[in-house]
């Protein structure tokens, strides 16, 4: 068993088999030695193109990537993505992204819409509550208005007119 290198862990520590034949084979034929084991591609790939461990050559991710350390960084990622900046037929990357940015003004348009829409809904609702609020006031001062004596009606009226202005 090797040990343990940093925060990662070596591929021949996982394994569990039983025949040193077949373990020899994996050595020899695919170098599992030099091979290391991480959780996020993030960390791999700061790792293996920063700081590779001695001897790692070589990293699988959770999902599948795999990086190979300096001086040759390579990373060959689990689903196969186009390149974006290498391309044999630049014609066929024009009308990708000519797609692309057609796709992105159709939401835009789409989400432009729904903020219209919900700020007339907010604006309708608004003056909603502002009619309602102003409704209720005057209900409000009509049965303050009803319930108390005529001297202090003057009063409440008088205090009423001076706040408002």
């Amino acid at each position: 068993m090797l040990p343990q290198i940093w925060d990662n862990v070596s591929f021949v520590q996982v394994l569990d088999i039983s025949d040193p034949v077949i373990t020899n084979c994996l050595i020899d034929q695919r170098r599992i030695e030099f091979v290391l084991l991480c959780e996020s591609k993030e960390e791999a790939t700061d790792t293996m193109l920063h700081n590779p461990p001695p001897k790692y050559q070589e990293m699988f991710t959770m999902n599948g990537d795999q990086l190979f350390s300096w001086p040759c960084f390579r990373l060959y990622p689990c689903k196969p993505t186009s390149a974006r900046f290498i391309s044999a037929d630049t014609e066929q990357l024009i009308r990708k992204y000519h797609s692309d940015r057609s796709q992105l003004n159709v939401t835009l348009c789409q989400k432009t819409e729904e903020v219209a829409h919900t700020r007339d809904d907010i604006k309708k609702k608004t003056e909603v509550a502002l009619f309602y609020f102003a409704k209720f006031a005057i209900d409000k001062f009509k049965i303050t208005v009803e319930l108390l004596p005529e001297t202090e009606r003057v009063a409440e009226l008088q205090g009423l007119v001076v706040s408002m202005l």
